[in-house]
């Protein structure tokens, strides 16, 4: 996905790697997201309020995704007087609840996410120390994935069963 180059910001290029073409699709929806992965098609956003959404810019559909509220490490939400959220409180085991901008939160929380398009669950890497949690469709919050070792998570993908293999042995 690229920027388009007219001045409609609503409007994305998109590049197909098998027929070598570039194709401009008007999504209003995108307009100001960061992207931060993407999957046969689909793309994991994140909007002004570091929230993530997933879409399929093709087919026009799209998935809820739980808020980044619901992440383990965030401790709640600073609001102004007229409700809105301006800052998010990460608690730090050596530093106590430290409160970050939303904007701030929009561009260092997170460094990627992958939707399974089979299962609709969405992976994604954030935080400090880079931290894998997983959302299945339809929940309401991220689970965070807890090694027996600590780790630092730098790349995420889904591999699938395949049914024809003794056992169901992952592929």
């Amino acid at each position: 996905m690229l920027s388009d180059s007219t001045r409609d910001p609503d409007t994305r290029r998109f590049f197909s790697r098998p027929d070598q073409k570039m194709y401009k699709i008007h999504h209003p929806e995108i307009h100001g997201r960061l992207c931060i992965g993407s999957s046969e098609g689909w793309l994991i956003t994140v909007d002004e309020l570091s929230e993530l959404h997933a879409l399929n810019p093709l087919t026009g559909a799209s998935l809820a995704l739980p808020s980044v509220a619901t992440f383990f490490d965030v401790a709640g939400v600073v609001r102004d007087s007229d409700g809105r959220i301006t800052d998010y409180v990460i608690g730090y085991d050596n530093l106590g609840e430290v409160p970050h901008e939303a904007e701030h939160m929009r561009v260092y929380y997170y460094l990627k996410a992958i939707l399974d398009p089979s299962s609709a669950a969405v992976a994604v890497i954030h935080g400090e120390f880079n931290d894998l949690s997983f959302a299945p469709a339809g929940d309401e919050s991220w689970t965070a994935l807890q090694p027996p070792l600590p780790q630092i998570f730098c790349d995420i993908i889904f591999r699938s069963r395949c049914p024809g293999l003794a056992g169901g042995s992952d592929v």
